[in-house]
Formats: structure tokens, sequence, C-alpha cells
């Protein structure tokens, strides 16, 4: 039972930065409906704004299907390899990739998820896309 309590501190430890901002994406949104797995925190939100994985808490858009769910349990799997640098490597250029495929014309043109960051969340969770 120790070692279950040691492995979920050195966890947070170690996903810090991303759990901190995830926190407070948390508090920002007000999502419900929680759900914990694999020291992960699942939680709803209602706007329409998309999903987001940061740290150990992962906020899905309301009417999210399995394909959503898995894709973002990648992310946390991506935060989990990389620790601190997650936000650097994964993190602001999905956030950058997101914003340009939303609203530039030519980015909009292709497929979310052939960018590194989305692709490699997919293959972590073994989402395939057709």
């Amino acid at each position: 039972m120790m070692l279950k309590y040691i492995r979920i501190m050195l966890l947070l430890i170690w996903q810090l930065p991303q759990s901190i901002i995830g926190l407070l994406v948390v508090l920002f949104l007000r999502a419900t409906k929680w759900v914990t797995y694999d020291m992960v925190w699942f939680g709803v939100h209602e706007f329409k704004t998309g999903s987001i994985s940061l740290g150990c808490f992962v906020i899905l858009q309301r009417g999210f299907n399995a394909d959503t769910f898995n894709h973002e349990a990648g992310h946390c799997m991506q935060s989990r390899m990389l620790g601190p640098l997650y936000l650097f490597v994964i993190g602001l250029p999905s956030l950058v990739w997101c914003i340009l495929h939303t609203y530039s014309g030519y980015f909009s043109k292709k497929n979310y998820y052939s960018f590194y960051t989305e692709k490699w969340a997919d293959k972590l969770s073994y989402v395939i896309r057709k």
C-alpha cells in the first residue's frame, strides 16, 4: 500500500508543471462528473472548446466519444514519459497547432491528427483514424 502512495507522489512531482496548469484549467472550466483511472482524473466540461490533457488531469468536452477519451489518455502517457519536458515538446506545440488548425484557412485543410503530437497520442492509445 505504501508503494502505491510513493508512486503517486513521484508521478505528481514528475508531472508537476502540467498538473498545476491542469488543476487551474479544471477550476476555470468547472469540470464535473469525475472518474479516476490509473492515477488520472477524467472530468467533463460544458463548453465547446474541445478536450485537453495536462498531467494527471483530462478534461473532456461534453459528448466526447471513445476515440477522444483514448486520444487524451495517449497525451497522459506522453506526459508520464516526458515529465517536465511535456509542456515544451507536446503541450505548447499542440496548443499552437490547435489554434492554427481552427483559425487558419491553410492549416484547417490539413488533417488535425497528422501533427506529430496528435499522431503520437493516437499511436500510444491505439486510436486508428480513417
